[in-house]
Order: structure tokens, then C-alpha cells, then sequence
């Protein structure tokens, strides 16, 4: 869910320019989600994560002329 939101917020948003959109993104993706230790593994949470950034493309390219 927040992969999906967050890159919708990058997509959407036309207020402010591209770079900026993707820095609120990755400080807001730092302060929700910190990381707490780095393992080897991949996590579900990461997959998860990665999951809905490619639904949000998918649904945005859908969806564009009704966004």
C-alpha cells in the first residue's frame, strides 16, 4: 500500500517539479519506513513494497486520461 501511494504522490502530483516530488517521496519512505538492521535476505515487506510501486505504474498508465 505505501509503495502504491508513494508512487502515485511521484506520477500525480503536478504542483511541484519531478525532483522535488521524488525527494518528499524518499523522506517520507525514510522516516515511515527506517531501516533497522541490513540482512542478506529480502524481506516480505520489501517485496510487498516493490509489488505496489509496479501496480502504481501499471494502474497510472491505465488510468491517465482519468487521472
Amino acid at each position: 500500500m505505501a509503495g502504491f501511494w508513494l508512487t502515485m504522490y511521484v506520477l500525480v502530483e503536478r504542483r511541484h517539479p519531478m525532483k522535488r516530488r521524488f525527494l518528499h517521496t524518499v523522506g517520507v519512505a525514510l522516516i515511515a519506513f527506517p531501516p533497522n538492521s541490513v540482512h542478506e535476505h529480502i524481506s516480505y515487506h520489501t517485496i510487498g513494497f516493490g509489488l505496489g510501486v509496479l501496480q502504481a505504474v501499471v494502474y497510472f498508465q491505465l488510468k491517465k486520461k482519468e487521472i
